[in-house]
């Protein structure tokens, strides 16, 4: 699996898990919930287990990730367990299509383009987990140590036990 070493290479991605993202307000009231939002998943080393702290802030998540990741961890991620997140993404310009906009001025039509990592080619196929928040790979799973009551027929995020269908959004 690409590693978080590796996905902060890229300066899009770089960029997105710098941003703070937005939550909804009650997402992150400790009056409303019982437990935080953001958790930091840590695996020391390839192929070993997975630990986890939790977090009320982002900012606090991202610089435990960080610090664990200049320690030398084999990978990390920072999930948040109550809100979805799409990849980040682009702006490209449709070549010889314009749209007016309401001031009457005719502009470049664009769309956005969803990021990609770029995987090495003996890589297995990675899918984006919008609660991890980065590309991971989908197994299936009789037991995964985030789950409690689980369906052994649907592939799942090896880091955070969420299932494929959450994760394609079908």
């Amino acid at each position: 699996m690409i590693t978080m070493s590796e996905l902060i290479e890229d300066p899009v991605y770089r960029r997105f898990l710098e941003t703070k993202p937005v939550t909804p307000p009650h997402s992150r009231d400790k009056k409303m919930q019982s437990s935080p939002p953001w958790t930091v998943w840590v695996q020391r080393e390839s192929g070993g287990s997975w630990g986890k702290k939790s977090f009320w802030k982002y900012s606090e998540a991202f610089k435990f990730m960080r610090k664990a990741l200049k320690m030398g961890v084999h990978d990390a991620a920072i999930n948040n367990k109550r809100v979805a997140f799409k990849p980040p993404y682009r702006l490209a310009r449709i070549r010889g299509k314009y749209v007016v906009g309401s001031d009457g001025i005719r502009r470049q039509a664009t769309k956005r383009v969803p990021w990609k990592p770029r995987l090495p080619s003996d890589e297995a196929e990675h899918l984006w987990c919008p609660y991890c928040r980065r590309p991971t790979i989908f197994r299936f799973y009789r037991k995964h140590r985030a789950m409690v009551v689980m369906d052994p027929t649907i592939r799942r995020c090896c880091i955070c036990g969420c299932s494929e269908r959450l994760a394609s959004g079908r």
